[in-house]
């Protein structure tokens, strides 16, 4: 936004004026101070209502972000899961390898 104030000077344009006491009336309505007029009362509502829409549509934003990444999170718990059983049988089975080889040996030295 172009401002058009001068140097030193506190002077607002209209349109600067205008805005800057709707900003106003928004923020007594916010913190329940009473308005001027209707107009302001409708204007601050308004704003409110806005407000609660952009909220409400955050947590909805949210909330799937957090699904979706517990649902990742979840699968990739399971695939780990997965790679574990599958490492401990080749663990087992190489285990069970040795020991056969190992008695294998044993009898042959005995012979």
């Amino acid at each position: 936004m172009i401002h058009l104030l001068r140097a030193g000077s506190n002077r607002r344009t209209i349109f600067q004026r205008k805005r800057h006491r709707s900003h106003r009336s928004i923020l007594y309505t916010s913190i329940g101070l009473p308005l001027k007029d209707e107009s302001s009362k409708l204007k601050g509502l308004v704003y409110l209502e806005k407000e609660y829409g952009r909220a409400q549509s955050v947590e909805v934003e949210v909330q799937r972000r957090l699904k979706a990444t517990t649902e990742d999170l979840e699968n990739e718990v399971n695939d780990l899961r997965a790679q574990l059983s599958t490492n401990e049988n080749t663990l087992r089975d190489m285990e069970e390898g040795f020991n056969s080889t190992l008695q294998n040996l044993l009898g042959e030295k005995e012979d």
